[in-house]
């Protein structure tokens, strides 16, 4: 298993992550379009979207991804990394037509985040 998967998150890194007109902050768990609003997200999908950002062109077992999505208060089910992907891929605007736009699912393998992601380590001050 990747190490990236299983990082946790570091309370005085930010990081910004940017693919097509999208952009995810780390520190502030936020997932912005453009100069759009923000599109709220769950624990569960921010989890799920941060292995994908982490990982992009490379598959992704189910089994890898509820490991990265775990959100300790809630039960984990198999299928429910496929309604966290359903559910994430609306948000991002992409509908389950035969063509995914970023999430990409790859036939008894798993899933693969199909854009280029690009990272922004943005200096933040302790205190």
């Amino acid at each position: 298993m990747s190490a990236a998967l299983c990082e946790r998150p570091e309370p005085h890194r930010n990081r910004i992550f940017h693919f097509d007109d999208w952009r995810v902050s780390t520190k502030r768990r936020r997932l912005r379009r453009g100069t759009n609003r923000e599109v709220k997200l769950t624990a569960g999908e921010f989890n799920l979207l941060m292995a994908f950002l982490k990982n992009p062109g490379r598959v992704l077992s189910r089994e890898q991804l509820l490991v990265a999505t775990h959100v300790y208060d809630q039960e984990v089910f198999d299928r429910s990394i496929d309604v966290k992907i359903l559910r994430l891929r609306r948000k991002l605007g992409q509908h389950t037509g035969s063509n995914p736009q970023y999430i990409r699912t790859e036939r008894a393998a798993g899933y693969v985040f199909d854009s280029v992601v690009n990272v922004e380590e943005l200096r933040t001050r302790s205190h």
